[in-house]
């Protein structure tokens, strides 16, 4: 398959679950609730554009890897994908605690398997998971 393939699958499918998350009318996107201090991330779709990168890198770290680490990706690429519907979907903060740590623990554990040559394509992923889950705990 070629690289095109690898990014634009990711990006076409993270666009399609995004366009459907923020959609959904019971969707809480990140503004701040009354009485609950403001939150420091940027505003829904912000973040999906966030995920969307983040997913075409992944596109591209399948493509230049082997067969069990490709799988490895797309499961952490499939999680991705899950998060916003089990976190601000479900309206439910301690999930998405745990989830947000999941997701760096996720990302980490990426290093692991990936090549030593694409470990920097990696410091996207750590630095926004990094970012949610410190602004997460504030």
């Amino acid at each position: 398959m070629t690289r095109a393939w690898f990014v634009g699958v990711p990006i076409a499918v993270a666009l399609a679950v995004n366009t459907a998350i923020f959609s959904m009318p019971h969707f809480r996107s990140n503004v701040a609730d009354p009485g609950r201090a403001p939150r420091l991330l940027p505003p829904g779709p912000v973040v999906g554009l966030v995920w969307t990168g983040l997913l075409a890198v992944m596109g591209l770290l399948m493509h230049e890897t082997r067969h069990a680490t490709r799988v490895a990706i797309a499961m952490y690429a499939a999680y991705c994908l899950a998060y916003p519907v089990l976190t601000s979907g479900l309206r439910n903060d301690g999930v998405a605690k745990a989830l947000n740590g999941g997701a760096l623990a996720g990302a980490a554990l990426l290093g692991l398997v990936i090549p030593p040559r694409l470990k920097t394509w990696l410091l996207p992923l750590l630095a926004w998971t990094t970012y949610v889950n410190v602004v997460d705990s504030l």
